[in-house]
Formats: structure tokens, sequence, C-alpha cells
């Protein structure tokens, strides 16, 4: 599954209210459980919370990509989330986060949660790339941009 049709299938939220970093995860939980990807927003919000207290999922370049493999999902899923303002999420490079892609998975799905968590972060390498996620103000564009760059072939 390409990373557009993965997250056409889920969402995009254009602005997020958090104004740190367990706000950010909450409030994408949160998201996950009204979409109903979930059923307990508490055991979501606390696997990633754990997988932050061993390593910042803050990559750097004013992107995060929190993830994590539970089976409190049955399949993958993808979420783009913008934060116009900027989180101090603790990041490699000390920069405040704007982009944030939460991704989680089955554990049952190794193999292709790891060749998309890879091409997200090659994705968020190309700096055009970033700076066009910064300035879309529709889902449309958020899905036309990553389309035009990702690499995963359908």
């Amino acid at each position: 599954m390409i990373l557009h049709k993965l997250l056409k299938e889920n969402f995009v939220i254009l602005h997020l209210k958090a104004a740190d970093k367990e706000g950010v995860l909450r409030e994408l939980t949160q998201a996950c459980y009204e979409r109903g990807f979930i059923d307990d927003p508490e055991e979501l919000f606390s696997i990633l919370r754990e997988r932050e207290e061993i390593m910042t999922t803050g990559i750097g370049r004013h992107v995060a990509l929190p993830h994590a493999r539970t089976n409190a999902v049955k399949r993958l899923h993808l979420i783009f989330a913008k934060s116009e303002r900027g989180i101090d999420y603790g990041s490699m490079d000390g920069k405040p986060v704007h982009l944030f892609f939460l991704f989680i998975g089955p554990n049952k799905e190794n193999r292709k949660y790891i060749r998309i968590l890879a091409e997200i972060s090659k994705l968020v390498r190309i700096e055009e790339v970033r700076e066009s996620l910064m300035k879309a103000s529709s889902e449309e564009e958020v899905l036309d941009i990553i389309k035009k760059y990702e690499k995963i072939p359908e």
C-alpha cells in the first residue's frame, strides 16, 4: 500500500491544537479512537509514550514520526498532522516539530511496517516536501505532495 493511499484511507489533520509532546500524542490517539481505528485510546497513548521514552521520534528537520506496532489495531494506519506554531518535541536536532506522521500497525505486519517507515523517512528528508507540506492548506494538497514524491511502487 502506498503512502498517499494509506493516508487517504485514514486522515490528515491540518491544525493540531496541542501545545506539547504529550498533547500531540493524546490528540492523535483520540483522533484514532474517534475514527474507529482503536478501541482504547489510553492503551495506544501508553504504547506511544513508552516508545518516546526509549528514544524520541522527533527525527529532525521539524518532523516527528511517532510509531508503534500493537495488536490494538487490525491493519496499518498512517495519519499526517501539522502544527503551525511548532511543538517542543525533544527532537534530535532540538528544533520544534511542525510535521507529524503517526504510523501504527499490527505486530504481524512487520515487513510492511518497516518498509513504510523507511519510505516516510526518505520522503521527509526532501526539503521541498517539508516546505510544501507546511504550506498545504487542504487534505488534497497534502495527498498530492506525498503522491508526487513517494517511491513505493503501486
